[in-house]
């Protein structure tokens, strides 16, 4: 369960485990073999650890960023809130689009047929195609579903306050 204690002992373990890489970089070297290949594996048991807890951290921050955060402010009718350890969070929602792998030359003839070509070079810049479908969008139009992968998703933004 995540709660501030928690939090605190997992930023707490976080800072010593930084402490004892710097130990183990600045006095290993020069200690015994045996002593550094211990190190070695301890480093690469925690770098696995840590990796796989980052995936799991990722994929949480994702959930929280992509479902939940997006509709519980929603239902409180919020796109911000100040919290009280001097972070804002934010909720908005940026369309994106990109090109169906499947429809690429269809795509690409779409885009000159509509005067959009510029877009179209060895590839399709998908930050130039993201902010095409929001243009489009404002006119009332749309990029074709029949070769164009487009959504509107949350984006949510933590900013620190204080």
């Amino acid at each position: 369960m995540v709660n501030e204690n928690n939090f605190k002992v997992v930023r707490q373990l976080t800072f010593d485990l930084a402490d004892f890489v710097k130990h183990i970089k600045e006095n290993g070297p020069t200690q015994s073999a045996s002593l550094c290949a211990e190190h070695y594996r301890m480093l690469r048991e925690m770098h696995d650890e840590i990796d796989a807890v980052k995936k799991e951290a990722y994929h949480a921050m994702d959930y929280y960023s992509m479902s939940v955060l997006p509709e519980l402010f929603e239902d409180e009718g919020v796109t911000t809130l100040n919290l009280a350890s001097g972070y804002r969070v934010t909720v908005k929602h940026t369309m994106r689009a990109s090109v169906k792998a499947d429809a690429k030359g269809h795509a690409y003839q779409w885009l000159i047929d509509n005067d959009l070509g510029d877009l179209v070079t060895e590839t399709v810049n998908a930050s130039s195609l993201s902010a095409t479908a929001r243009m489009l969008n404002e006119e009332g139009r749309e990029l074709p579903s029949d070769f164009f992968n487009v959504a509107t998703l949350p984006q949510v933004s933590l900013t620190k306050t204080k």
